[in-house]
């Protein structure tokens, strides 16, 4: 059954007290109450989703219908300066990152899990911002969350999701002894130095103790 709001919205007939204008227009049903006065309910397809308007308070008369005016004014207002912009799809790559004690893999790609988008101002720039951390170990879950990106807008977060490894990745023990006893190394190595400096003058000294036996 056709809105019989086509008759204000949209009308081919143009006649000035019903010439509204709402580009996607789909239907709508008016109400009234002492407290909310004159009221519509109504809905408009545009580009990036169907919308949904309530409005109320509005004063009213045959010729000049008031509650649909107020709507037109909304919708052409809100169509000529939003829009649904995407920002990132589900399961595409945001970022790398670097990942040890595996013998395969020496990066994990991170990816979100659903697509990010936002209505926004079009005259507003939004950034996306990255939170991760800079390099990862094995193991690690594609179920688990590593961290976050945010859109950003006048610096301000206006939307937020999780950020997942785009695999699971096994922990491979031996890679992880050997890198541990490098990484010992590497900070103690002054102390290794004292030990065969140490056990050397006592080879050294032991030998000479010898020699001087056999003198």
């Amino acid at each position: 059954m056709e809105s019989t709001f086509y008759r204000y919205i949209n009308n081919t007939v143009k006649k000035s007290q019903y010439d509204v204008t709402i580009p996607g227009f789909l239907g709508g049903k008016s109400g009234f109450t002492d407290e909310a006065r004159y009221n519509l309910a109504s809905f408009a397809r545009y580009p990036g989703g169907t919308y949904v308007l309530l409005t109320a308070k509005a004063g009213n008369s045959y010729y000049r219908p008031s509650h649909v005016l107020d709507a037109e004014k909304i919708y052409r207002h809100y169509f000529q300066n939003f829009h649904k912009k995407l920002f990132v799809g589900k399961e595409q790559v945001v970022a790398e990152l670097p990942i040890k004690y595996n013998y395969f893999r020496s990066k994990v790609a991170l990816v979100t899990k659903e697509d990010i988008f936002r209505i926004v101002n079009r005259s507003a720039s939004q950034q996306l911002r990255l939170e991760i951390p800079e390099k990862l170990e094995a193991p690690i879950s594609s179920s688990k969350a590593i961290g976050k990106l945010s859109v950003v807008e006048n610096n301000e977060v206006i939307h937020q999701v999780a950020i997942y490894p785009s695999t699971s990745v096994s922990k491979h023990h031996t890679l992880f002894l050997f890198a541990k006893i490098f990484s010992w190394i590497k900070h103690n190595w002054m102390i290794l130095l004292c030990i065969v400096i140490v056990i050397k003058l006592l080879t050294f000294r032991r030998k000479k103790i010898k020699i001087k036996k056999r003198l």
